[in-house]
């Protein structure tokens, strides 16, 4: 079973410019502007969740504004957080998009907003990074 806040985030979103960036193998996902921002706190250690630039266990929908800077190592800009590479302990601010409650999820794209979520993404949680994020130590 999947889980979708759709609606808490269709609230927030403006609906425009959402984006998905192709760094050689890797996705890059980047959200919408957005008006408001959710408040519960995430982050890890930066790589690569089924080829999709995420922390730990989960895919990240980057603040808007974000741009990749470097292909190798993959490195991002962030506004508010500054460049972000692979590897990086970090923290961000914002909520999960997409939860995963069981171990069969259905396989395929997830549209969300102005892109889509490759297949080999969206089979994990999913989390849209909002404005309060920062470095770890």
């Amino acid at each position: 079973m999947v889980l979708a806040l759709g609606a808490l985030v269709a609230g927030c979103v403006e609906g425009r410019n959402g984006k998905h960036i192709r760094a050689g193998d890797a996705h890059v996902l980047v959200s919408e502007a957005t008006r408001c921002s959710m408040l519960m706190a995430g982050g890890g250690t930066v790589k690569l969740i089924g080829g999709c630039l995420g922390t730990d266990d989960y895919v990240v929908i980057w603040t808007h504004g974000t741009d990749v800077v470097q292909n190798d190592p993959l490195t991002i800009d962030v506004p508010g957080l500054g460049e972000v590479r692979i590897g990086q302990d970090i923290r961000l601010g914002g909520g999960m998009v997409v939860e995963h409650s069981e171990d069969e999820v259905k396989p395929g794209p997830l549209r969300m907003g102005d892109f889509t979520v490759p297949a080999s993404c969206a089979k994990y949680d999913i989390f849209l990074a909002g404005p309060s994020q920062g470095p770890v130590g």
